[in-house]
């Protein structure tokens, strides 16, 4: 015991720097079995923020770049560990795969009314008459678009063509055809109804009315037709004879008729009521007999009663001197009503 003693006394310096190593070691040992993590090891540094996002992209520009990485976190107490390494930031968002959006249509062409073109799409109208913006298509005949660009109605085109006349008559005289101003309006070429013509004199002969020679002859009358005698007729007037039948009607008296006159005998026809009515050399005779009442024209010799008939001159009370060849016109009281007979 002493010889220890005696080396430990010596040793003891020694001893001393060792038990103070071991007191250390079990210090940290006694540490190592608390529960939290932060007494084993620093704690880890929070994580540093992550980098800004990339700028958004223009339209049809590249995509942005991603932010750049966060910084590394600050350690923890004793020695703790780096803080991981912050997340990168989003990638910028990245521009529009085409290029910007196509612009709006224009509205047509760019050329104004009377400038030259050459199709529709160059006007701002739309529509290139003749090499000419204009202001409608202008593609009517008798059109033309002016060098204003306004759509006008011209005197002749040749679209027209030659326009034949109708065939002359007797009271009108036509021009063969038109073939110079053969516009009517704009849109449209004149027609046969256009042709000018000459009308023929009134009085002019042009036909024989119902081809009977005692009958006074049709006329012209000044505007190119060919007019007949006309005849009191009852209550339907005047009565072309040339185109009607004046005929007598028992419970009306006279009446214009398209048919000839029926019956039996036959009541009519009236083809007279006065001289004028006749060819030159007959008067208007009006007669009742066997053949039925009428009147027609006869010659003066002719125009008498006889022990089968009644014969008796009608006439015109206006006409001067007076056209009876006997007696005075006065109004028949017999006849029919509104004419007149030499008495």
């Amino acid at each position: 015991m002493r010889s220890f003693g005696l080396r430990l006394a010596r040793g003891s310096n020694q001893w001393l720097g060792l038990l103070a190593m071991v007191l250390a070691t079990a210090g940290g040992c006694y540490r190592g079995i608390r529960t939290s993590p932060a007494d084993a090891e620093g704690g880890a540094g929070s994580g540093g923020s992550g980098g800004t996002a990339g700028g958004r992209g223009g339209t049809g520009a590249t995509a942005g770049t991603g932010g750049s990485g966060g910084s590394t976190g600050t350690g923890g107490t004793n020695s703790g560990r780096g803080g991981s390494a912050g997340n990168g930031g989003s990638a910028g968002t990245g521009g529009s795969s085409n290029g910007g959006g196509s612009g709006t249509g224009g509205a047509g062409g760019a050329k104004d009314l009377g400038q030259g073109c050459t199709g529709d799409q160059q006007c701002k109208s739309g529509h290139c008459a003749m090499g000419i913006c204009c202001d409608q298509s202008c593609n009517r005949p008798c059109e033309q678009c002016s060098s204003s660009g306004a759509c006008q109605a011209v005197t002749d085109d040749a679209q027209c063509g030659t326009i034949a006349c109708p065939l002359d008559t007797i009271c009108r005289d036509y021009a063969t055809a038109i073939t110079a101003n053969r516009c009517k309006s704009a849109g449209a070429c004149k027609t046969s109804a256009d042709c000018s013509y000459v009308d023929a004199p009134a009085t002019t002969f042009c036909d024989y009315v119902r081809q009977m020679t005692q009958l006074a002859p049709a006329t012209c009358d000044g505007t190119g037709n060919c007019r007949s005698r006309t005849v009191k007729c009852g209550g339907d007037g005047e009565c072309p004879i040339d185109q009607s039948w004046c005929c007598s009607d028992i419970s009306s008296g006279l009446t214009c008729h398209v048919e000839e006159c029926g019956g039996t005998p036959p009541l009519g026809p009236y083809l007279c009521d006065e001289k004028a009515d006749c060819a030159a050399g007959y008067v208007c005779c009006l007669q009742a007999t066997p053949g039925g009442p009428s009147a027609g024209c006869l010659a003066p010799t002719s125009c008498v009663s006889d022990m089968a008939s009644s014969r008796v001159q009608a006439c015109n009370p206006a006409t001067t001197p007076s056209e009876c060849s006997t007696g005075t016109c006065q109004p028949a009281p017999n006849g029919p009503i509104g004419w007149h007979i030499c008495m």
